[in-house]
């Protein structure tokens, strides 16, 4: 018979810190925490946790398109997609080499997705940032709008 048979585990959603534990305390936010634990686990970069009790990490959210989420054990997103780059969500920084704002587009800060320069006007490179960044199309030339 083992030490612990008497014993049960702590409940998931909840962690258990102290040794001979009647009691267990509430899993804080930007944690989860599985059954039988003793210290809550931090959620990690690229997601967060605004609510306490979350029993293991497929309850973290994935942090929102258009912000990113820096460190471990956030309680909300650490704040808006840089501007020139697009977060599509579950970014753990603010400026993804994988998400340049492509050309024929901007992308403003807490952009989720490019935006499209509008008819009549182009852009011939990445990383645009505003609207009045988009060049008017030159006489004898045109662009519809995008989609």
């Amino acid at each position: 018979m083992s030490a612990n048979a008497e014993c049960d585990d702590c409940p998931e959603r909840f962690y258990c810190p102290n040794t001979a534990s009647t009691t267990w305390t509430d899993c804080p936010v930007g944690h989860y925490c599985e059954a039988g634990t003793h210290t809550p686990e931090r959620c990690p970069s690229g997601m967060y946790s605004d609510q306490k009790n979350r029993g293991n990490v497929t309850e973290c959210v994935s942090c929102d398109a258009g912000k990113y989420c820096f460190t471990n054990g956030l309680t909300e997103p650490t704040g808006d997609c840089r501007e020139g780059f697009f977060c599509p969500g579950g970014q753990s920084v603010d400026n993804l080499v994988d998400y340049p704002c492509p050309e024929g587009s901007y992308c403003p800060a807490g952009s989720s997705s490019p935006a499209a320069c509008p008819a009549g006007t182009f852009n011939p490179t990445t990383g645009l940032t505003n609207v009045t960044s988009c060049l008017d199309c030159t006489s004898g030339y045109y662009v519809t709008s995008r989609t």
